[in-house]
């Protein structure tokens, strides 16, 4: 249908014009993507794509397939003294698809620690659980469009922390209570594909949704976009570039992520990767990490990874099993 095909078009043009901020990383969830420093966009060749780039679901081809996956990521020394800065990221994610669609159910928590306008610190936190659908068109050969429309529901809380170690401080901070609200919102992805080079671009949050809180700050998840490139040289390598196009507004500060990473089997049962990410806006701290992935049978997968940053505290884990790709 021509409109249909107008309206994607436009919509590609706004995945490459954006430069608002955003709180919500990419980063959020994925092993096997966090395995890779967070360079995925292009290689989003698993059903996660319903979340790191929704076109990159034509990539796993049409056989069905499906991730379970937890994750968790810490900043700061969790025994120093609370400081402004502190945070930690928990998500579950579960997500399955093949063909032309895709469906995932993730729950996501960030707490982080900041001065609020009286110098005041204090702790605050995001809670979402949201399900999405993902849905592909096919412009021309190689070049894949992906929506995923996502119904949201969480809440927003914040509240002042007395001044005692990072982790009681971000504990106190993960069980603030509020009043959940229902939220609309759509991510956008576009994959093309050559024999040995893929290209993506997604953006996120395109309703940018926001949650409010009881104390009457809220925090607005608005529009993300990143540009991911993927080279297969030879079977069973893969490596990888992301840059994030604009800038990530964080509770430890702005951010514009860039990453490298790749992986590569092992024999017909293992697959081991690796990535580095780093900042260049703001406070420029890399994160490293390494991952490996063991094939539990024909088409089953359990993957994990773990993350480390330049400072002690800064470090992530996460397990997902992964059936398919």
């Amino acid at each position: 249908m021509p409109s249909v095909r107008v309206a994607l078009l436009a919509a590609c043009v706004l995945m490459v014009s954006v430069s608002a901020q955003a709180r919500q990383a990419f980063e959020s969830t994925g092993n096997r993507a966090l395995g890779m420093g967070g360079a995925f966009v292009g290689v989003s060749s698993d059903t996660t794509a319903t979340f790191w780039n929704p076109g990159g679901m034509a990539v796993g081809g049409p056989s069905p397939g499906g991730t379970f996956g937890w994750l968790r990521f810490q900043s700061r020394n969790r025994d120093n003294v609370a400081t402004p800065g502190s945070a930690m990221q928990e998500s579950a994610f579960t997500s399955f698809g093949g063909g032309p669609i895709g469906f995932a159910y993730g729950k996501f928590q960030t707490t982080g620690l900041y001065n609020d306008v009286n110098g005041v610190l204090s702790a605050q936190t995001l809670h979402v659980s949201q399900f999405g659908g993902t849905i592909l068109q096919s412009m021309t050969k190689g070049l894949i469009i992906g929506t995923t429309l996502k119904l949201m529901r969480g809440y927003s809380a914040s509240a002042p922390v007395t001044n005692v170690d990072v982790d009681d401080a971000l504990k106190a901070g993960a069980d603030l209570d509020g009043d959940s609200v229902n939220k609309f919102d759509y991510d956008i992805g576009i994959m093309m594909q050559a024999p040995k080079v893929r290209i993506g671009i997604t953006v996120k949050n395109l309703q940018q949704p926001s949650f409010p809180s009881s104390a009457g700050t809220a925090i607005t998840l608005k529009r993300h976009s990143r540009i991911g490139l993927a080279v297969v040289p030879t079977t069973g390598l893969t490596l990888a570039m992301d840059l994030d196009l604009d800038k990530a507004d964080t509770l430890n500060g702005l951010r514009r992520m860039i990453a490298f990473g790749g992986e590569t089997k092992m024999g017909s049962h293992v697959m081991v990767r690796g990535g580095i990410r780093w900042s260049l806006e703001g406070e420029r701290r890399r994160v490293g990490s390494a991952g490996f992935s063991y094939q539990l049978k024909k088409g089953f997968w359990l993957d994990s990874q773990y993350t480390q940053g330049d400072y002690g505290g800064d470090r992530g884990y996460g397990v997902t099993l992964r059936a398919g790709v």
